[in-house]
């Protein structure tokens, strides 16, 4: 084995493992490191053999490029997901069950009941998708290089957009329904002011709000289906391949 064929090693080897740190369900603290660094090791094994020879004396060169390339493609994916999550902090909200936040051990914040399911549901759907066999041809293209990566940084922060919308477009229903509910309260609260409005509107706010969850489940589904596809697809699509 040369050090040239050694340095196709490394620069695989750096590209996944930083796709492995950055994607959904294998980063996020949620798969151990020495398990992460395993799988990237053995994925790159069988990725050297089809790229380019590097050098020894390149490596310092092509290894942060590597990272960064890995790093990109694995954050498209999550960034699509963060937009389902951010739905179903904002519906937890919207139904009252924010005195109902828990520390999330694995991203070290506050999280709802509800962002965990709907965060759940999306990494099924990019598992069922096929996102990780549809990163490995990005994995096993030729070195990154410097106006490729520029290209890509700019796209993401195009795609970031996308995050916002999905998040309105999963939560709009129980928006609606809390809107309403609001409404009918203020005019409740007008007529029969020696009412509890608040503990009224928090009991209609969770029936409601429950009712709209599983009218609009099946669709919900479906849009995670999609969602999931396109996970499948961001890292090629950001990074131009």
């Amino acid at each position: 084995m040369t050090p040239a064929v050694i340095g196709a090693f490394l620069a695989a080897f750096c590209r996944v493992a930083a796709f492995f740190h950055a994607a959904p369900l294998t980063g996020r603290g949620i798969m151990p490191a020495n398990i992460r660094v395993g799988a990237a090791a053995a994925i790159a094994m069988a990725l050297a053999p089809l790229r380019p020879e590097v050098e020894p004396a390149l490596l310092l060169v092509v290894l942060p490029a590597e990272i960064a390339l890995g790093l990109l493609a694995g954050f498209a994916s999550r960034l699509v997901l963060a937009g389902a999550e951010s739905a179903g902090q904002i519906i937890g909200m919207n139904i009252g069950l924010g005195f109902a936040a828990s520390v999330d051990p694995i991203a070290n914040e506050q999280t709802l009941a509800v962002g965990r399911i709907i965060w759940l549901l999306g990494a099924l759907a990019f598992l069922g998708a096929g996102g990780f066999e549809a990163a490995i041809p990005v994995l096993a293209l030729a070195p990154a290089k410097p106006l490729v990566l520029a290209g890509s940084v700019a796209a993401l922060i195009d795609a970031s957009s996308t995050m916002l919308v999905a998040a309105i477009r999963f939560s709009a229903p129980v928006l609606l329904a809390g809107l309403i509910v609001n409404v009918a309260m203020a005019m409740a609260s007008r007529a029969a002011p020696a009412m509890n409005v608040f503990s009224v509107m928090l009991s209609a706010l969770m029936v409601l709000g429950g009712i709209v969850l599983f009218a609009t489940a099946p669709g919900l589904i479906r849009d995670l289906g999609i969602l999931g596809q396109h996970m499948a697809e961001a890292p090629a699509r950001i990074l131009g391949y």
